[in-house]
C-alpha cells in the first residue's frame, strides 16, 4: 500500500512538473487592440475632475515632414466615458463598436485593456513611419510591447512588434510578430506572432527595425538601431532635421564607415544612397545586428535637446525607421 501511495505521489509530481514546463513553453497567440486616441483634439470645455487634456503634438519640419506624438487607450481598466463623450460624443464602448465592430480593449492573448504612446514622421498625405510602446493590462499581469512600422496614405498601418518582459504571468515574456490595422481616431490593430518554437516562421520580407534613444555629444549625435528582421537591409536614404545653431553637418558615418563627407547646410538634408558607389556592405545592416549612425557638426557645443533632431532612414527593401522626440 505504501509503495502504491509513493508511486501515485511520484506520478502526480511528474504530471505537475510537466504542466509547469508546458505552461512555461507556451507560445504567444494572436491578439488585437481596439481603442481611441485621447490627445488628438482638446475637449470643447474642461471636464470637471479631470486634468486638462493636452492636444496631440504636431510639428511641421523644414524638410516638409510632420512629426507627431499621440496617446491612445481602450478597455475596462482605462475607459472613461466622460472623456469619450467630451472628445467624440459617445460612451467609449459605443464608440469603438460603432466605428470598428469591436469593443474597446485588447482581445486574444492579452485579453483586457491597454494604453500606448506613439511617435512618427509623415508626409503631407499622412504616409510615413510610426513606432511606439504599448502597456497591456490584463487580469494576469501587465506586459510591454514595442511596435515599429509604416502608415500609408490610405490610413493603413503595418509593421512588426516585439514583447519585452512584464510582470505576473508575463514575467520574462518574449515574442515577436507582425501587425496590420487602421490609422485614425478610432482604430483596431491585429497582431500575429511569428518565429517562436513550434509557431509559424516570420515572413522573409519582414522589416523589423527598432531604434534607441539619441546620444548627444559635444560635436556630434549618435543614433543606434537594430535590424530584427530576417534579411539584410540596405540604406537608400537618410533625412535629418537639426537646429541651425549647430552649423553644417560635416560628416556622416554608419558603423564607423564614412557615407558622406559633404558640407551639408542646416536646417535639413536628405542623403541619397540609391546610387552608392562604394562597397555595398558599408550601407547594409545584416539581420539581428545593430547599426550606429553618427552625424558630426561644424560647431560645438551642439544643441543638447533631443527634440531638436529628427532622423528618417529608408531602406531599399521598402521599409523605414525614424527617431522623433518632443520636449
Amino acid at each position: 500500500m505504501k509503495t502504491l501511495t509513493r508511486l501515485l505521489f511520484i506520478m502526480a509530481a511528474l504530471l505537475l512538473f510537466s504542466g509547469v514546463v508546458l505552461a512555461s513553453q507556451s507560445e504567444m497567440e494572436p491578439f488585437s487592440t481596439t481603442g481611441y486616441t485621447t490627445n488628438l483634439v482638446p475637449p470643447p470645455v474642461p471636464i470637471p475632475g479631470l486634468p486638462p487634456l493636452v492636444p496631440s503634438d504636431f510639428e511641421f519640419l523644414p524638410s516638409g515632414h510632420i512629426k507627431f506624438r499621440i496617446e491612445a487607450q481602450g478597455g475596462p481598466a482605462v475607459d472613461d466615458d466622460a472623456l469619450c463623450l467630451a472628445l467624440y460624443g459617445a460612451p467609449c464602448q459605443s464608440l469603438c463598436i460603432g466605428y470598428t465592430g469591436r469593443g474597446c480593449g485588447a482581445a486574444g492573448y492579452f485579453d483586457g485593456s491597454f494604453t500606448f504612446e506613439e511617435w512618427g514622421l509623415v508626409d503631407q498625405t499622412f504616409a510615413g513611419v510610426n513606432y511606439g510602446d504599448i502597456t497591456m493590462i490584463t487580469a494576469n499581469g501587465q506586459a510591454q510591447v514595442q511596435f515599429s512600422g509604416q502608415a500609408s496614405a490610405a490610413g493603413i498601418v503595418t509593421g512588426s512588434f516585439k514583447a519585452d518582459d512584464g510582470d505576473g504571468a508575463y514575467d520574462d515574456l518574449e515574442g515577436e510578430g507582425t501587425y496590420v490595422g487602421n490609422a485614425g481616431y478610432i482604430f483596431t490593430v491585429d497582431y500575429t506572432p511569428c518565429g517562436g518554437p513550434g509557431g509559424p516562421a516570420c515572413p522573409v520580407d519582414r522589416c523589423a527595425v527598432f531604434g534607441d534613444e539619441l546620444k548627444l555629444k559635444k560635436k556630434r549625435i549618435e543614433w543606434e538601431f537594430e535590424n530584427e528582421g530576417e534579411r539584410t537591409l540596405t540604406l537608400s536614404s537618410i533625412t535629418i532635421n537639426w537646429p541651425a545653431s549647430n552649423g553644417p553637418i560635416t560628416k556622416v558615418k554608419l558603423d564607423g564607415k564614412t557615407i558622406s563627407d559633404d558640407i551639408l547646410p542646416p536646417p535639413w538634408t536628405t542623403i541619397d544612397l540609391s546610387n552608392w558607389s562604394g562597397k555595398l556592405k558599408d550601407i547594409q545592416v545584416k539581420a539581428d545586428e545593430d547599426a550606429k549612425l553618427k552625424f558630426e557638426f561644424l560647431r560645438k557645443p551642439i544643441s543638447q535637446a533631443p527634440s531638436d533632431y529628427t532622423i528618417e532612414v529608408k531602406f531599399a527593401e521598402g521599409c523605414a525607421t525614424a527617431f522623433v522626440a518632443f520636449p
